[in-house]
C-alpha cells in the first residue's frame, strides 16, 4: 500500500474503516471482532504504516496496515482505553494511551516489541484526551481527564 493521506475511522461495530480522503473511497475494513473501537492513532516506521486501536476490553491492539493484520495486543490497562496519540521522540516511536482506570500508559513500539515503559497516576477519573509538544528541546505529554485537571508529563 503506498503512503497516500488517509482517514480512519473506529466504530462500535469493531471495525475499522480506513479511507483515501482524495478520492473519498474506502480503502479496506480491519475487524476487530472482540471489542467496540473507542479511539484511534496511527504512525509509520520503515514505509509501512501501523494503526493503534483502544476498545472496551481494556487491550490496545496494533495493525500492520499492508498486511492488514494485528501485529501486537498490548494489555495493561484496567479500563477501556479512551485515548491513544503517537510521537516520535529521538527516533523513537512512542505510543501514550488513557485510560477509564484513571492511567497514562507509555509503549515503546520500535523493533515491534511494544514494552510498557511508564504508568503515570494523576487523574482522579477517566483520562480522556492525549497531546504532545515540544518546548526547549523537551517533549512534553499532555493528559486531560474526567477530574477537571490537565497534567504536564515531562
Amino acid at each position: 500500500m503506498d503512503l497516500v493521506p488517509l482517514i480512519v475511522s473506529g466504530s462500535e461495530d469493531k471495525t475499522i474503516k480506513v479511507w483515501n480522503p482524495i478520492n473519498e473511497k474506502l480503502v479496506t475494513t480491519l475487524h476487530d471482532n472482540e471489542a467496540r473501537i473507542n479511539c484511534l492513532s496511527s504512525y509509520e516506521k520503515h514505509g509501512r504504516v501501523y494503526i493503534c486501536s483502544g476498545s472496551d476490553n481494556f487491550k490496545i491492539k496494533i495493525w500492520d496496515l499492508k498486511e492488514e493484520k494485528i501485529i501486537a495486543s498490548l494489555i495493561g490497562h484496567e479500563h477501556s482505553i479512551s485515548t491513544l496519540h503517537t510521537l516520535d521522540i529521538l527516533d523513537r516511536t512512542i505510543l501514550v494511551s488513557g485510560s477509564w482506570d484513571n492511567s497514562v500508559k507509555i509503549w515503546d513500539c520500535d523493533n515491534n516489541d511494544f514494552e510498557l515503559i511508564s504508568t503515570l497516576k494523576e487523574h482522579d477519573n477517566k483520562v480522556l484526551s492525549l497531546k504532545s509538544f515540544k518546548f526547549d528541546n523537551n517533549m512534553i505529554i499532555v493528559s486531560g481527564g474526567n477530574d477537571n485537571k490537565i497534567v504536564f508529563w515531562i
